[in-house]
């Protein structure tokens, strides 16, 4: 079977949904082997045996009874290494990105099947907020499930590719999924699509809000005689977390939900409204006001001059971030005509072209040869912007200070390139390497808050002048992913890498 079928998928931290063109021209929402459109991203393994994969909503049942052979939440641990998620029944180690992998070679794979083709690129889905290192996380997964990764697409700008085709106006995005939360600003004229401004977190979304509720409930125990440790009570608490998700799920359509949990042998039933669930995460909401609000003052925009808000992710579904929202730009600006859970994989699927063009443009020819015609072809254009500021570290000659010198800035226009030139410390010259440090971050906080993507170094420098002596150029693709270049203009010697974050310390080709 040739390798033709190009599909997109919205790999999350709660749910997960794939999609694709047919040869028809329609695109459409590939189930998974239950039959759901959205699974639930949970692999494990049946009694630790790894020969024994379970996925999906069978994980998340067998979760209840060993959480101990279950991963969820792995899209976190994207661009933070091999970060450990279960130890089998041999002791094997297994690692988030290993089962992030193995769950998403298993929904490809069904794939395959729901299609009748194998597929031979896959266009995956990313939060606006992510960093360079997380976005090559995202590729890695891609190809560690054994297939081929045509590129990412921020989902906030997929789920306005699915509403917005053909639309003019200026929209403001809101995708508060199960782990993430991303604010994008994006200016629509018919089919050409630009970012204006983007903002988001990595560590809220869904599960915050159902942590509150939690809390709630351990609360509601302690004042009762009964307090849980979640170090010895850990099965009892996911039972309860099962309790929370429902519970904020319901209260997104009813004022009062009843709660039954175990705990110590004894059953405790909570009645909750919607009011005081409210009170619970009013904090929470504020945090989602206050990435509304970064976001229009980076694209310099007031409230009157949006057209309007898509909401999608399913944490989105809460009235209160709803609520937060109307106040800023009234009720008739929220848009409803939108799926909140499958927008992000259907609209991803209209970039499919777009991601192919910058393949062939790229010289990856081969790939392109083996897909359908009609995902070669695109009728939009998107223009992104930097999601982080990235740059270098260097040292302040006046205080003597390390800093975080922006090469970058973040919602800078892509593509980008920037050049700069730099001097050297004395003792650095002819006395081994000089080292280059990438870092991506915030720029106002201490250099050594900002994440360290790579460590490059110019070798054996000869001994010369020291002002004016590196010049370092950066440059960062349509998809946010950056390469650097450094060179001394003393002797020449330069080194030419792609930030590849996945390991941190990369190789050097000196020239």
């Amino acid at each position: 079977m040739p390798a033709r079928a190009t599909v997109t998928v919205d790999l999350g931290n709660g749910t997960t949904s794939a999609a694709y063109k047919n040869a028809q021209g329609q695109i459409v929402a590939i189930p998974d082997k239950d039959g759901q459109l959205c699974t639930a991203t949970a692999v494990g393994f049946e009694q630790g045996d790894p020969a024994r994969p379970v996925f999906g909503r069978t994980a998340m049942s067998m979760r209840r009874v060993h959480p101990e052979w279950v991963c969820t939440f792995a899209k976190r641990a994207r661009g933070k290494g091999d970060v450990p998620a279960i130890v089998d029944k041999d002791g094997r180690v297994w690692t988030t990105r290993e089962m992030e992998a193995l769950f998403l070679a298993s929904r490809l794979n069904h794939a395959q099947e729901f299609t009748g083709e194998r597929i031979a690129g896959v266009l995956i889905t990313v939060p606006a907020n992510f960093d360079d290192a997380q976005r090559r996380a995202s590729l890695a997964v891609v190809e560690q499930a054994g297939y081929a990764c045509i590129g990412t697409i921020n989902e906030p700008t997929a789920a306005l590719l699915r509403y917005a085709q053909g639309k003019k106006g200026t929209f403001l995005v809101t995708d508060v999924g199960k782990g993430t939360s991303d604010i994008s600003i994006i200016a629509a004229d018919g089919n050409t699509f630009t970012i204006r401004a983007a903002a988001g977190r990595s560590d809220l979304g869904g599960a915050e809000f159902q942590a509150c509720i939690l809390q709630h409930l351990m609360d509601y125990a302690a004042g009762n005689g009964v307090v849980l440790d979640p170090a010895q009570d850990h099965r009892s608490l996911i039972l309860m977390e099962y309790e929370a998700e429902n519970a904020a799920c319901d209260l997104s359509s009813v004022q009062e939900v009843a709660i039954a949990f175990q705990a110590h042998g004894r059953l405790f039933d909570v009645s909750l409204t919607r009011a005081t669930f409210e009170s619970l995460v009013s904090d929470l909401c504020e945090q989602i006001r206050d990435l509304v609000t970064e976001a229009m003052a980076s694209a310099g925009l007031a409230p009157d001059e949006i057209d309007g808000v898509v909401m999608v992710g399913g944490a989105s579904r809460t009235p209160c971030i709803r609520a937060v929202l109307e106040s800023l730009f009234g009720a008739a600006k929220i848009l409803t005509d939108i799926d909140l859970d499958k927008a992000v994989s259907l609209g991803a699927v209209e970039a499919i072209g777009l991601k192919l063009n910058e393949l062939t443009v790229g010289g990856n020819q081969a790939l392109v040869n083996r897909l359908h015609e009609y995902d070669l072809h695109s009728n939009v254009k998107v223009n992104d912007v930097c999601s982080w500021p990235i740059g270098v570290r260097a040292r302040d000659s006046r205080t003597g200070l390390d800093a975080f010198v922006v090469m970058i800035a973040k919602n800078t226009p892509l593509p980008a390139t920037c050049r700069q030139v730099f001097g050297l410390i004395g003792g650095d010259v002819g006395t081994g390497d000089t080292p280059i440090i990438v870092l991506q971050g915030d720029p106002e906080e201490h250099p050594d808050k900002a994440r360290v993507l790579a460590r490059f170094r110019l070798s054996n420098l000869p001994p010369g002048p020291t002002r004016e002596r590196i010049e370092v150029e950066f440059a960062m693709d349509c998809s946010g992913l950056a390469n650097v270049h450094a060179r001394d203009l003393f002797s020449g010697r330069e080194i030419a890498e792609q930030v590849d974050a996945r390991d941190a310390v990369q190789k050097q080709h000196v020239a």
